[in-house]
């Protein structure tokens, strides 16, 4: 079985502020005392590369040995991050909007994590559950900075809840535990 991040429907404004860039740039001299009459032209959005944001987060958060890929075609089933502990491997798919990279990454990280904690697949998901091992991958994405938390987010619309009590200590124990062994 694998472990995965789902694509939500509808990004949240705040998402789509960070895709785009605006540079203001002070001017030398005075402006004239026209009115101006056009509005502005757009800025045009940075050019992404989905491997480069890859290994750029990959690069801050380690990749525990994992094989990390941008899959060549989009994952089945939605799906934008795919971890297999029993394989030592995370797809993440090519179709992952580039804003969106380093959520899906930190997601996928946490799972890593979970295996080198348990050590199997099996005893992952016996530790977890199913539904709870995505909650704590999104919980521990979520202290790591993303602001695309799929699992979180259906859940709350659902039940109002965001992590519990038990979702973040687990995902500060994994956090945790990566920051003892990089040191070690």
């Amino acid at each position: 079985m694998a472990h995965t991040v789902r694509r939500s429907a509808v990004l949240t404004p705040a998402i789509a502020l960070v895709a785009g860039a605006f540079l203001v740039l002070a001017p030398t001299s005075p402006a004239p005392a026209e009115p101006a009459t056009a509005e502005p032209a757009p800025a045009e959005p940075a050019s992404c590369e989905p491997a480069a944001e890859l290994d750029r987060r990959l690069g801050e958060l380690g990749r525990n040995g994992y094989a990390w890929v941008i899959a060549s075609q989009p994952l089945p089933g939605n799906l934008y991050g795919v971890t297999s502990i029993d394989a030592r491997t995370v797809r993440i798919a090519s179709n992952v909007p580039c804003e969106l990279i380093p959520s899906v990454v930190n997601h996928e990280w946490a799972h890593t994590q979970q295996g080198y904690r348990y050590g199997t697949e099996i005893r992952t998901r016996r530790a977890f559950g199913s539904d709870a091992m995505e909650r704590v991958a999104d919980c521990a994405s979520w202290l790591l900075g993303s602001t695309y938390t799929p699992y979180l987010t259906r859940d709350r619309k659902l039940t109002g809840q965001w992590c519990t009590g038990y979702e973040l200590a687990s995902a500060r124990d994994l956090i945790g535990r990566a920051t003892a062994t990089s040191r070690g």
